[in-house]
């Protein structure tokens, strides 16, 4: 059990916490404006675990650990609203986290 944590270090765990925060607010708004309310969000991996793993080098820390994302939407007609953006969606939350 990982105690709601995303890292064993506490340092690590507040780093991860923000990129998390971050990738699901920018992930949750634009699918919402695309395929209307999701119903769940789900994160899975290994942040899901708490094994969440970053890099610290001299030009500060750095995520090794990607966000997994599954989402939840209402129906068919949503989910397939929600692919059509879920590439740029993809691309764009991982530009803005590097």
């Amino acid at each position: 059990m990982n105690d709601g944590r995303y890292a064993a270090s506490g340092d690590d765990h507040e780093f991860l916490a923000a990129l998390v925060a971050a990738a699901l607010a920018e992930t949750k708004f634009r699918l919402e404006e695309a395929a209307g309310p999701l119903k769940a969000v789900i994160l899975g991996g290994s942040l899901a675990r708490g094994e969440g793993t970053v890099w610290r080098g001299a030009h500060g820390p750095l995520a090794l650990s990607d966000v997994d994302f599954a989402v939840v939407v209402e129906d068919a007609a949503a989910r397939a609203r929600a692919e059509r953006v879920v590439r740029d969606v993809r691309v764009g939350v991982t530009r803005r986290l590097l």
